[in-house]
């Protein structure tokens, strides 16, 4: 069967697996299920998996992220997230089992849950991602000093920064709160570089130039200019 396989043949090994006993193993049933959606079939991938959900530990982080896999493609939403769950335990730092389980709480508007793996993953991986989501929660919460915490954590990471619209936004609001016009105007125009031509960003600057006792005629033109033509 395996040479089947590499061989590019998967049907032909499905047709050598299926004379095999009825009496497989779990790495046996695993190297079946493969087969069955290497073939295109994930349906009965999936329905051979979850008929034996106990894999012993040697192969246990293959099935669980296969099944994971496969549960994705057929929209079992429930049960991949679970899946990725146990996944996880065997790999605690993996950002794609992370970010899967991200998509998932997001798809089906679980805040908790997102909020929770946001936690997990700041902890155990230090990504600015995961600090921008938490960040998310608390300006939704009104959770000022849990925001300042945050945003004060974020600066510990500059080289992240580049890439990190939403700490912008939030320390432009910030700044512009506590009346400190250069430090709002730096972070918006980072958001700007970051997000490009965006209403919301332009009008706060906007704001911010024409309240300075001195417009700047050219800054306010180049804030204007991709609007023109619209």
């Amino acid at each position: 069967g395996q040479v089947l396989v590499l061989q590019g043949k998967p049907g032909a090994a499905l047709a050598v697996y299926q004379e095999m006993p009825a009496t497989q193993n779990g790495q046996q049933r695993l190297a079946l299920a493969r087969l069955y959606e290497e073939s295109g079939d994930a349906k009965k991938s999936f329905e051979l998996l979850r008929e034996f959900d106990s894999p012993e530990a040697e192969y246990a982080e293959a099935y669980w992220l296969f099944l994971a896999k496969v549960s994705t493609q057929l929209g079992q939403d429930s049960y991949a997230e679970k899946d990725y769950e146990k996944a996880l335990t065997f790999r605690p730092k993996d950002v794609e089992i992370l970010e899967n389980l991200q998509r998932l709480a997001v798809r089906h508007r679980d805040d908790k849950k997102s909020e929770r793996l946001a936690h997990y993953g700041w902890e155990h991986l230090q990504r600015i991602e995961d600090l921008q989501r938490l960040m998310r929660f608390s300006w939704k919460r009104k959770n000022w000093a849990e925001l300042e915490h945050w945003l004060s954590l974020a600066e510990s990471m500059p080289s992240a920064l580049a890439q990190a619209p939403d700490y912008w936004y939030f320390q432009s609001m910030r700044k512009l709160a506590a009346g400190a016009q250069d430090a709002a105007r730096h972070a918006l125009q980072q958001l700007l570089r970051l997000r490009g031509p965006d209403p919301e960003v332009t009008e706060a600057m906007i704001w911010l130039l024409l309240a300075d006792k001195k417009v700047d005629g050219p800054s306010l033109d180049a804030l204007l200019q991709p609007y023109r033509n619209q």
